[in-house]
Order: structure tokens, then sequence, then C-alpha cells
């Protein structure tokens, strides 16, 4: 077995017992000229001895090995840790002895099982708790065997480490995506009215002369002047999703949702076809944007984000020469300054914002934060995301209100 494994022979409780007593006996005889004391001593010694090379023989030649079901696994997914027990080689005073196995798989308490005597290998599974992201590393592995007495006991340790990364699960936002008829050759395009847009998502203002059945009515009951759409191709599309992280003070459970959301809300646009680019708290973004295949670097890196990190100074980020004005989703544990200040600045300029909000809500069924941003930024469309709330559920909420 390639892991580092230690190993050592002892004698139980029994065995210490049985010591005890043929010395015991052994001392008896001699004093008291008994020979059958001094028989049954020797007997017992013999016995012990016997015990002790047999345990010896089948514990070196236990062959003890683990893997686990996945390397990566989402929270909440099932996953296994494997144990295999068999003989790595044949010995003949090898005898098949039932194996007790001890894993340590997590901060719960560690989980047993007993292996019976078996001519070929045996592997049993331990179940291992997902309910947090992050790196889950698997701790020791140890494995023993008793003689049929109980007198003797040989101990096998693994040491080695599995470290398995659990990223957040991803919910579906698709679900409340409609399908409209009407226009173009396949009798009907998907709407996907905020998240993920057709050739006609993006709004200016109104102008003598345009079609006033492009007129959007939402947006325009909502900032009180005329808005109509804008036919712009979706690949010149650039969505920034941006997980805010508020600083240390920020509610945990908060930001585990707000992470959540913003996989959530990259895996929805990367399988629409989309091209997006990710940052956290404004860090400085290259030229590269996310496709589908970079999924899963997403998820990883979402995986080990910590809201007590030093976050960077929130910066508006602005759309490049040829592309349609920037369209930034926020996903926060909290809605503080630095993010409504963020907000006026992109809607001044023209983006379509999104704001999913994770912090808890009051009994009363306000913000926690209050409804600053929405007043502040009336541009901005917020998506609340409490302990009591489903995100696909709020989120075709606020696109029915668009």
């Amino acid at each position: 077995m390639d892991a580092e494994r230690t190993s050592h022979l002892r004698l139980t409780s029994a065995g210490w017992t049985t010591v005890a007593t043929a010395a015991l006996f052994a001392i008896a005889g001699r004093a008291a000229g008994i020979e059958e004391f001094v028989g049954v001593a020797v007997i017992a010694l013999a016995t012990l001895a016997a015990a002790g090379l047999i345990t010896f023989v089948s514990g070196r030649s236990l062959s003890v090995t683990r893997s686990v079901s996945s390397s990566r696994v989402a929270v909440g997914d099932p996953l296994y840790s494997e144990v295999t027990v068999g003989s790595s080689r044949r010995r003949r005073l090898a005898v098949r002895l039932p194996v007790h196995l001890v894993a340590d798989l997590d901060d719960r308490s560690p989980q047993r099982q007993t292996v019976s005597s078996s001519a070929t290998e045996r592997t049993v599974r331990f179940r291992v708790h997902t309910g947090q992201r992050g790196p889950l590393r698997l701790g020791p592995l140890r494995a023993s065997l008793a003689d049929p007495l109980g007198l003797v006991a040989y101990s096998v340790a693994i040491h080695d480490l599995i470290t398995v990364l659990v990223v957040p699960h991803i919910v579906d936002l698709s679900a409340g995506w409609t399908r409209a008829g009407g226009g173009g050759s396949g009798g009907g395009v998907p709407h996907r009215s905020t998240l993920v847009s057709d050739e006609f998502d993006s709004m200016r203002d109104y102008v003598p002369g345009d079609d006033i059945r492009l007129m959007h009515w939402p947006s325009t009951a909502r900032l009180g002047v005329p808005v109509v759409r804008v036919m712009e191709p979706l690949t010149l599309r650039r969505t920034t999703v941006l997980l805010h992280r508020a600083g240390p003070e920020t509610d945990r459970d908060a930001f585990e949702r707000a992470v959540i959301a913003t996989g959530s809300v990259i895996a929805s646009l990367l399988a629409a076809g989309e091209a997006v680019r990710f940052l956290i708290d404004g860090a400085t973004v290259d030229d590269a944007v996310l496709h589908r295949d970079d999924l899963d670097a997403v998820l990883d890196r979402l995986a080990v984000v910590s809201c007590v990190e030093e976050s960077s100074p929130l910066a508006p980020r602005r759309a490049e020469p040829g592309e349609h004005a920037a369209r930034l989703v926020v996903c926060c544990a909290r809605v503080d300054d630095a993010l409504r200040e963020l907000c006026a600045v992109e809607s001044a300029a023209g983006s379509e914002i999104i704001v999913v909000d994770a912090a808890a809500t009051r009994h009363d069924g306000s913000d926690a934060d209050g409804a600053a941003l929405r007043p502040a930024v009336p541009a901005v469309a917020a998506v609340r995301f409490g302990p009591d709330d489903r995100l696909d559920q709020s989120w075709a909420a606020m696109e029915r209100e668009r």
C-alpha cells in the first residue's frame, strides 16, 4: 500500500489478565510445590504466544486501501470513503480474522465498521458529510484485528489525508423561462427576460419615430420615462457577475447564500452561451471572458472564497468598444454604502443592474438592510434570497415584475 502506515502488535486487556494469572499460578505452584499450577501457567503462556504469532502473521498479510467516490462534489451530494480489506499475500499461519475499522472522516465522531473474515477482498463504504463548501480533509483510518480468544491485537493506522473539494450547489434559474411564439424560422425564441436575453434585451430612452411596439412598459412605468428595446446581437452581450463580501462583519449564512447565487447566475449565463466576467469585490478583471468550459474553475474558486478576507474597493465596470452596455449582476450578503454607490454609478451609465440580496429578513418581511437601495437607484432589479426564500422563485418573481 502506497499510503503512509504504521502498525504494532499489542496485548489486549484479556491478554494482560492472562499474563498476570499465569504469573500468579507459576509463583503459587513453585511456592507450594504444586506442579499442576506451574503447568497451567505454562499452557496459558503458550496459548498467549500462539495467539500472538497467529495475530502477527495475519496482521502482516493484511491489506487495507481506501479511496473516495469523487475528489470533487457539490454541497449535499453523496460522498463515500471506500475501504477495501484483503490479504496482500498468502502465509501458512495466516488466519482470516474479523477486521475492525475506525474512520475519521470529518469533524463528527469517528465511524466504525467490522469486516467479517473472507477469502476474498471486501469493500465497505463510509458516508461522508458534505454540508459545507470548501476543502474537506478525510483523516486517519485505523484497522485492527485480534485472535479468536481476544488476547493479542494487531493494529494498522493509515495516516495520509485525502482532500475532497466541496463546491457550492447550483440552483437552476431557467425553470421560469417561457417560450414566446412568433418570429424566427423556428416558430419561437426563448424569452429570458432578465438573466439571459434575446436579440432585443437592451433598452434606451424613447425618441420620436421609434416603433411603439418596441416599448418596454414595465421599465417605462418604473422609471417614469418612455423606454424602448434595442436590437443587439447576443454575441456582443457581456455580463459582469460580482460577489460582494462587504467585510468581515458579514453574516456567514447570508454569505453562503450569496455564494450559491453567484454560482447559479454564472452557470445559467454560461449555459445560454453568453460571455461572462466574474469578479469578487471589484478585483482586477483581464480581457478574458468565461465560457461554458470555465464553470468548474468558477465553482472551485467559489468553494474557497471567504467573507473574512480583505475586500478590494468596488469599481465600476465599463463596456468595451463594440460591446453592449455593461450589465452587472451583484450577489451580496448585505447591501452597504459601497454597493449603493457602485449601483448608482453603473445605473447612471446606462447599465442594467440586478442585485441578489442574501441578507436575512426581519419578522415584518422587510429587507434586513432597509429598502434604501431601490429608491437611491431606481433602475436596480432586486432579488431577495433570505433563509426562507427559494432563489429560483425569487428570480422568477423579479422577472415578472420587469
